[in-house]
């Protein structure tokens, strides 16, 4: 015996809206982010006092991203499969 599906039209506009920001603006800005880190790390661009605390900083939050990016490529691929789910269930809210 199948289980009952609600899906409405709030429920569909919040998956796209998850996905375009996971997809896009999102991913994007880590890259940006982890691009800006790696200039400012890069002891020929920037040195000094400061600058070495922010590379030693620096290590473990371009760590950090890395995992969160992955994670959120897992995510996103794990998402494809609820919003497909979610488009065959219709508007039956």
């Amino acid at each position: 015996m199948a289980g009952t599906v609600k899906v409405d039209d709030a429920a569909h506009t919040a998956s796209r809206k998850f996905l375009s920001i996971i997809d896009g603006g999102f991913q994007q800005s880590i890259s940006q982010l982890s691009a800006a880190g790696n200039i400012l790390s890069d002891q020929s661009h920037w040195d000094g006092k400061h600058a070495a605390e922010f590379r030693s900083a620096w290590s473990g939050a371009q760590a950090d991203l890395n995992k969160i990016k992955q994670s959120l490529d897992e995510f996103q691929r794990k998402f494809d499969a609820v919003l497909k789910n979610i488009s065959q269930a219709g508007g039956n809210g």
